[in-house]
């Protein structure tokens, strides 16, 4: 396991549950169901955690990453909603990352004449300083 996952499905704040998305791999990747060209997703709930023992010295980037990220937008966890959308393409930070998951959301907004397919071009890349505690 990474020292850092995303996780997707059902995921609860300070818990450790989700099903984790695969990492450069592309075999388990975040699921969103179809969306209509022209169109905007649901928003998909996921969380962030680091490997049991470790923790985040600092912040935590995640940042939309590969040909199609312009089409993808994240939030912050708002009580169970999403705060408000990040500029399509543009990171959040989080702030506290220990071995708990903390929520994110995102959505992806699929331009117009684009033909539906499994699109798996994008990356949710993390940017983070991980520690071993004691």
């Amino acid at each position: 396991m990474a020292d850092i996952n995303v996780y997707f499905g059902t995921v609860t704040v300070d818990d450790t549950n989700g099903t984790a998305a695969s990492n450069e791999t592309g075999l388990t990747p975040v699921l969103m169901g179809i969306v209509a060209d022209g169109a905007t997703s649901s928003n998909i709930e996921l969380a962030c955690r680091c490997a049991s023992g470790k923790e985040v010295n600092g912040n935590t980037v995640i940042t939309p990453d590969g040909t199609n990220a312009g089409w993808w937008q994240l939030a912050l966890n708002d009580g169970g909603s999403p705060d408000t959308y990040e500029a399509a393409g543009d990171p959040i930070t989080i702030t506290t990352l220990e071995d708990a998951n903390v929520l994110f959301f995102a959505k992806v907004n699929i331009p117009g004449s684009t033909p539906t397919e499994n699109d798996i071009s994008v990356d949710l890349k993390i940017e983070a300083n991980v520690i071993t505690t004691l």
